[in-house]
C-alpha cells in the first residue's frame, strides 16, 4: 500500500537525472541525499559493548538448540551455557570477547587483536532511492561510527565500511533503525557500519516487503551507503581513511542480500564507480537462501515448516517485485479462504507489529487445518503435485517458479571476483543445507576465491539450527575471526 503523502514527499526530494548540461558541457550532478531523523552518542561504550555481547551469548544458549547439554553437566545459567557452546565452536568466551573489544588487558588468542575504540555515534537517517518500478522512494537506515578515542569528541576516519544486511524481520520493532543491530560491534575496530531497513520497514512500513527480491534490495542498500558516506562528510566533516575497503555481511535473508550487494558492486557501471568506489574486499554470509526454486519445493513437500508465515511473506515480495509475471493473477488465489479471513495476512502488510514467531503462533491458533495446507490454496498444491509428476507448470505455479528463478543467485552469468565466505549448518530448519551445496558447486565451477564453514556442535544429532547458528555467525564476526574460522 502506498501512502500518497509519503510518495509526494519522495517526489519532492528525488532528482531523477544524474547529469546536467551547462554551456554545452555535461556535468555530473550529485543525486545522493539524506535526512537525519535521530542521532545519539554512546558515550558509555563499555556498557554498550557489554550489553550487545551479552545478548549474543544468552541468545545462543537460549535458542532452540541450546538444550543439548546434559542436565548433570554442572553448567548453570545462560551465560555459562553460551560460553560452553562458543568454546565448542572455537569462539571466545563472553568475557574474552568483551575484553578484546574494549581493549582491556591482553586479548584472547581466539579474538583477533585488542581494540581501543569503543565509543560510538549512531545516526538514523532517511535517503532517496528507487523502488521496483523505478519510482522514487524514501527509505531509512542507521549507521554507527566510532570516536577516535574514548576520551575524544572527534569521530575517527573509518578504516572500512561494513554493509550489514539484516535477516528476516516482520516486526518494525526489529528493524535496524528501531533496534541496534549486532553488527554495531564491528564499529569497534574503526569501521563505519551501515545497516539499512529494507523497503517495507522503518519509514516505509506501509509498503509490502520485497522479500527474496534481493536484486532490487541490493541497489537500495548501496544507495543507503552512499548517503551515509555523504552524511559523515557534510555533517561531521569526516572522510574515509585513504585505504578504506568494504566488507558485506548478512545472515539468512541478509546472506542472500549480501551476495546480491556484492554482485551489484562488481557489476557497477564505470560512471557509478566514479561517483563512489566501494573497494569491495569480501562478502561474509551465513544460512543464505540462494537456490530459491528448490527451497520453495522443499517447503511445499514438507508442508509443516517451522515458520509457515515465510510462505505468504515470500509471495507478497515476489508478486510486488515481479509485477509483470503476476499481472493477471490476484494475490488471494494463492491462499485458502480460512487463511485470508483470519486477518493474519494483514499483519505482514501494515502495521508490522508482530515478529515472525508471533505470527506463526497465530497461524497455529487460528487456522483450522495445520501446516501449509491451511494456508496455501488447493489449486496451487494440485499444480505442484502435477509439476512433480512431470506435467507442465500451471497458471499459479509457472509465474511463481519464474520469479524464484529470476531472483536466484549465481545463475545470471555473475562470476564473483572478490572472496566469499559461506557458513551454513547441516541441520538448518529454515534454509535447507542444499542451498550451501548449490553455492559451493557454483563457486567451484566458476573457479572463484571462496571459503566455507559448517562448524557445528554436534552435526549428527541436536546440532545448531538456523536461529541458533545466527548467533554463532554474529559472535564470529564480532571476534574478527572470519579469516581463520572458515577453514574448510
Amino acid at each position: 500500500m502506498r501512502n500518497p503523502i509519503f510518495t509526494s514527499f519522495a517526489l519532492l526530494l528525488f532528482v531523477s537525472c544524474a547529469e546536467s548540461v551547462k554551456d554545452g558541457t555535461v556535468e555530473k550532478v550529485d543525486t545522493v541525499s539524506y535526512n537525519i531523523i535521530n542521532e545519539r552518542n554512546e558515550s558509555d561504550g563499555q556498557a554498550f559493548v557489554k550489553s550487545c555481547v551479552s545478548k549474543l551469548y544468552k541468545g545462543l544458549a537460549d535458542s532452540p538448540q541450546g538444550f543439548f547439554f546434559d542436565n548433570d553437566s554442572g553448567i548453570g545459567g545462560l551465560s555459562e551455557r553460551g560460553d560452553e557452546m562458543a568454546s565448542k565452536l572455537g569462539l571466545p568466551s563472553e568475557e574474552d570477547l568483551v575484553s578484546a573489544l574494549l581493549g582491556n588487558g591482553e586479548s584472547s588468542p581466539s579474538v583477533k587483536g585488542a581494540l581501543d575504540v569503543f565509543n560510538f555515534k549512531i545516526v538514523q537517517y532517511t535517503y532517496k532511492t528507487v523502488d521496483q518500478r523505478n519510482d522514487p522512494v524514501i527509505l531509512s537506515s542507521v549507521l554507527a561510527v566510532p570516536y577516535e578515542h574514548w576520551y575524544s569528541s572527534d569521530i575517527g576516519s573509518p578504516t572500512s565500511i561494513v554493509i550489514d544486511c539484516h535477516s528476516t524481520i516482520t516486526s518494525n520493532d526489529e528493524a535496524p533503525t528501531s533496534a541496534d543491530p549486532n553488527s554495531f560491534l564491528l564499529a569497534a575496530n574503526g569501521s563505519l557500519v551501515v545497516c539499512p531497513d529494507y523497503l517495507g520497514l522503518g519509514c516505509s512500513e506501509d509498503f509490502d516487503q520485497l522479500y527474496l527480491c534481493s536484486g532490487i534490495g541490493a541497489r537500495q542498500v548501496l544507495d543507503a551507503v552512499r548517503a551515509a558516506v555523504k552524511l559523515l562528510r557534510k555533517e561531521y566533516n569526516v572522510e574515509l581513511d585513504e585505504n578504506y575497503y568494504t566488507q558485506v555481511t548478512g545472515y539468512g535473508q541478509g546472506g542472500a542480500m549480501a551476495l546480491a550487494v556484492a554482485r551489484e558492486i562488481e557489476n557497477m557501471r564505470p560512471e557509478d564507480e566514479e561517483q563512489f568506489d566501494f573497494r569491495l574486499r569480501n562478502t561474509v554470509c551465513g544460512g543464505a537462501p540462494v537456490d530459491l526454486r528448490n527451497t520453495a519445493c522443499w517447503y511445499l513437500d514438507m508442508q509443516y515448516p517451522i515458520n509457515p508465515s515465510l510462505v505468504p511473506l515470500a509471495l507478497k515480495g515476489l508478486i510486488s517485485g515481479n509485477e509483470d509475471l503476476f499481472r493477471d493473477l490476484k494475490y488471494e488465489v494463492f491462499f485458502t479462504d480460512d487463511y485470508l479471513s483470519s486477518g493474519i495476512d494483514d499483519l505482514l502488510s501494515y502495521p508490522k507489529s508482530l515478529d515472525i514467531d508471533q505470527i506463526d503462533c497465530l497461524i497455529d491458533e487460528k487456522i483450522e487445518t495445520y501446516g501449509l495446507r491451511g494456508i496455501v490454496s488447493g489449486e496451487l498444491y494440485d499444480e505442484y503435485e502435477k509439476y512433480r509428476n512431470g506435467e507442465p507448470e500451471g497458471r499459479l505455479l509457472s509465474p511463481l517458479l519464474t520469479a524464484l528463478d529470476r531472483n536466484t543467485l549465481f545463475c545470471d552469468g555473475w562470476i564473483p571476483s572478490n572472496p566469499i565466505l559461506l557458513y551454513h549448518v547441516k541441520n538448518d530448519d529454515v534454509v535447507p543445507f542444499f542451498n550451501f551445496e548449490y553455492a559451493v558447486s557454483k563457486l567451484t565451477d566458476y573457479g572463484c576465491d571462496f571459503k566455507c564453514s559448517t562448524r557445528d556442535i554436534n552435526a549428527g544429532g541436536f546440532g545448531l539450527n538456523h536461529k541458533s547458528a545466527e548467533y554463532v555467525f554474529s559472535i564470529m564476526l564480532a571476534s574478527g575471526l572470519e579469516s581463520d574460522w572458515f577453514d574448510e
